[in-house]
Order: structure tokens, then sequence, then C-alpha cells
């Protein structure tokens, strides 16, 4: 035991010189150093680092197609979001889209400069609070976001109003967390913005664990109002990436927006609501003029933002299918070489022993052929 922490040690040093060891390479080399050690290797998967592979569609309202839609999304290997700027405000001259990508944009901000301070993964709350309080345009937004805890592997979500997300655990088949809609009323959802009392402190704020493997799906309500989540998860069932996953919510939300036929979550709250007795509030999004008005049935017409990110483990990938800012971040290119290194080390001192049991006359053939399978390992 002496010895091979011996060996270990000047293998380590050899490898690394004055380079800083990251705690994720010392845990791959106790997974070398014990391959037979279960203890050894369930701490090194405990502590390696997630990230996301994401990809992000959006698709406007028909009659909003020249300036873009009102809807907002952002997407990288750690930060998700969506926004859905308030359509209502076109009466008023006033195109929403500039607040929810205003919005966005303070939110990227306050992370890059949360980025300078600290390595660790911000609050969703304090970054939307941050964010909210630097936004100048006019009109008014629902807000959705959802960050990665690489270390403690958990998604961090703030949601307010009647954007959302699901996490869908594709090994098990199921959708193993979800936001809850916030609305004052049947299609008036809470909105930061100009003239609205909703806050940032109002957004419900969840911290759900994540596993390698995970989707996540944000959404506007363009998609959640035409969409079943039956309907996303046969999505993300099938599709073969997350760019195909994205473009393919998309789509099918857009398709069914469009089908005055349809049974959907939206027609299926609006007949709820007009049993209930209760006025409807104000369209949220929809573009005057053109409000659902299916009796019942039939698809919500609406800008449709999708993001979907896939929970990726960087050592269960090829190396050139990693994002370069990851492998940078985790050091990914310096813990192989320095396990590498070692894996050599360990492979030559076994030669070493083979030719001096063979010299002693001391090995059999059972032995020999035990020695050159661990070589290969």
């Amino acid at each position: 035991m002496l010895r091979s922490c011996r060996t270990f040690g000047a293998a380590w040093g050899s490898a690394c010189k004055q380079k800083a060891l990251s705690l994720n390479a010392q845990h791959f080399v106790q997974v070398l150093s014990k391959q037979e050690g279960g203890e050894a290797k369930h701490l090194f998967l405990a502590k390696r680092n997630f990230f996301l592979e994401s990809a992000k569609i959006i698709i406007p309202h028909p009659a909003k197609v020249k300036k873009g839609g009102e809807d907002a999304a952002f997407c990288g290997t750690k930060y998700l979001a969506v926004a859905d700027g308030v359509g209502g405000w076109d009466t008023a001259g006033v195109d929403a889209g500039l607040y929810s990508r205003e919005i966005l944009e303070r939110v990227q901000q306050a992370l890059r400069e949360h980025a300078t301070r600290s390595r660790f993964t911000p609050s969703p709350l304090e970054i939307l609070k941050q964010a909210y309080n630097k936004t100048q345009a006019i009109g008014s937004s629902t807000v959705c976001l959802v960050f990665l805890d690489e270390y403690a592997r958990t998604a961090r979500c703030a949601n307010l109003g009647d954007s959302g997300f699901i996490l869908y655990r594709s090994k098990d088949d199921e959708v193993v967390a979800r936001s809850e809609p916030q609305c004052h009323d049947f299609n008036f959802p809470l909105q930061l913005g100009t003239g609205s009392s909703d806050l940032p402190e109002h957004a419900d704020a969840y911290e759900v664990p994540v596993k390698c493997g995970d989707f996540l799906l944000l959404a506007t309500d363009g998609v959640w109002d035409n969409l079943y989540e039956e309907d996303c998860c046969a999505v993300l069932r099938q599709a073969q990436s997350v760019q195909e996953a994205a473009e393919n919510v998309a789509r099918m939300a857009f398709e069914m927006s469009l089908d005055p036929k349809r049974k959907s979550p939206f027609a299926e709250k609006e007949r709820a609501s007009s049993t209930g007795g209760r006025q409807l509030a104000a369209s949220s999004s929809s573009t005057p003029g053109s409000s659902h008005m299916g009796g019942g049935t039939g698809g919500k017409p609406d800008d449709i933002a999708v993001v979907v990110a896939k929970v990726r483990d960087p050592w269960q990938m090829p190396r050139s299918s990693v994002p370069p800012s990851v492998a940078k971040a985790l050091g990914l290119d310096g813990e192989r070489e320095a396990v590498e290194a070692i894996r050599l080390q360990r492979q030559e001192e076994r030669r070493e022993r083979r030719r001096r049991k063979k010299k002693e006359g001391s090995v059999n053939a059972g032995e020999e052929e035990k020695e050159k399978d661990a070589e290969n390992i």
C-alpha cells in the first residue's frame, strides 16, 4: 500500500508539474487506482460537473412576423430563459417585444457580472430582481429562468406568469418537476413591467435534482396553450438532438394553434372560465382582433418560444463533442492528460514487474495472462 501511494504521488507530480489539481481529476484518479472499489467510484461520480446541451426556437404570431414577434429566449451550457411580451400593449402602440428582449438582455448582463465575482450558480430570483430594476423599455412580460447548479446537480428556477418549464427524465419516461402557471384571472398572467403591481418577489422558486440524460423544456404560453404535457414528452422521447426537439415542439405548437377544431389546453381553460361565470380578462399575448373565439374548441394563435436542454456529463462524451467553454471551465484537457499519464505509468510498472518475475522464474502462465489483461485497463 505504501509503495502504491508513493508511485501514485510520483506519477501525479510528473504529469501535473506545477498545475493545481481540480477535485474532478482527483476523483478520476481514485477510480483508476481502485478499479474494484465501488466507494471510490461512487465518490467520483458524485462530484463530476454536468452541463447543458441546449437549443432555442422562436416562431412569431402570423400577424407579427415583420417585427419578429414579442417572445424572447436565450440558452447556453448553464443558463436558460424565455419571456413573453404582453400583446395587449399593441392597443397603445407599444411593442411589448422590446420589454421581453431587454429584460432577458439584462438577465444575461447580471449573469456576466456575477461570473466576475463567483464561480457558483446565482439565485435566479436575485438575477431577475437585478434585471427588472435595470429594464427601461415600456411594456410588460412574463419570465421563466432555469439555471443549472453543476456542483449541487440541481436546476434552480424562477417563474413569473404563464410561461414555464418541465423536467422530463427520459430514463424513467416521466415528468419529475414542472412549474405552475401564475394568473390573476383567465388569460391574465402575472407580469413584470410598466404599470404592473407584480414584482420579481412574486415569482415561484424551484430547486430540483437533475440526472444525466434529463431534458429541460422551457416555453412561453404559445406552447402550453396549444400542447398538452404528453405531447411535449412524446417529442422529447423521439428526438435525436436538442435542436430537433426544440424545432418539433415549436412546429407542433404552431400547427395546433391554427387548428380551429383542435381540443387544446387553452380551449379547456376558456370553457372552464366561461362555465364559472367569470369575465374573460384582457389577453396576455394575443393580437387585438385575433383573440381565441373558438367557443371552447380550437388552438390559440400566438408567439411561440421554446428552449430545450439536455443534461450532459462531459466525461461520458467524446472530447470533440464537449463545448470548448465547458472543457476550459472544467479543466477537462488537463485532467485527462494527468489521468492518461498515470495510466501509462502504472502500465510500465506492471511490465517491469512481469520482466523481473520472468527473470527470477517465479511467474506462471496464469499470472502472466492476468498481468497482460491489467495492462489493457
